[in-house]
């Protein structure tokens, strides 16, 4: 999960790979991750901090997490709740990365990002055709 070579988790390394392939520096960026699963959010912050962001990890019980995600340049959405982002958690120069992956009641796949909030980040990864799509091109 260092920058050592070798092996490393598929998506958090799609995650970063889509951050450096749209020259969203990492490096000194405060990078807040909504999550803290053992394959995904706890993976992730280590490697961002070997990348030299700054890091705080956060989850769906983090009080005041609007304060801490507003703060960020960078947020990661990975908790698994539907639209649980939303736009007054977020400012206009957000980047978010939506990792999340829920679906509604008619089977349409949605992130853990609302719209409103993809809608007022400087950039923001889509759902679908976003962290899924490179993930799977990381495990070829």
């Amino acid at each position: 999960m260092t920058k050592e070579p070798g092996v490393k988790p598929t998506t958090p390394k799609a995650i970063i790979r889509m951050l450096q392939d749209h020259n969203i520096d990492i490096e000194g960026q405060k990078v807040t991750i909504v999550g803290r699963s053992a394959i995904l959010g706890g993976p992730l912050a280590v490697m961002m901090t070997a990348e030299n962001g700054t890091v705080t990890v956060c989850h769906t019980r983090t009080r005041n997490l609007g304060q801490e995600t507003r703060n960020a340049d960078i947020v990661i959405a990975a908790m698994g709740k539907m639209h649980f982002i939303t736009a007054d958690m977020v400012n206009e120069n957000t980047v978010i990365i939506d990792a999340g992956i829920n679906f509604d009641t008619h089977g349409k796949m949605q992130g853990d990002v609302h719209p409103d909030a993809r809608n007022k980040a400087r950039i923001a990864s889509a759902v679908p055709g976003g962290v899924g799509v490179i993930t799977v091109a990381e495990l070829f």
